[in-house]
Parts: structure tokens; sequence; C-alpha cells
């Protein structure tokens, strides 16, 4: 089976997505419509 888009990290194709869905996020967010919670860290973080 062939992929039929480039979905490397880095395409361009794959950056305006994932900026597309950031920016709903955003939106949802200003308009009260969601909640987001931000941890610093990570899980080896050698605790």
């Amino acid at each position: 089976m062939t992929p039929t888009a480039d979905t490397t990290p880095t395409s361009k194709t794959t950056a305006l997505a994932l900026l597309r869905e950031w920016q709903s996020v955003c939106d949802a967010t200003l308009a009260g419509r969601n909640h987001l919670l931000i941890r610093k860290g990570g899980i080896a973080e050698g605790r």
C-alpha cells in the first residue's frame, strides 16, 4: 500500500494541518468552550 500524502513531520501539508488544529483549540479556549492543562516536564524526570 502506497501512502497518498506526505505525512512526514516536516512536510508543509502536515504543518498546515497541525496549525489548523491548534487554531481550533485556541479559538475554543478563548470562547470559553475548552480548558487546557499544561504540565512542565516529561515521563523521565529522574525523581
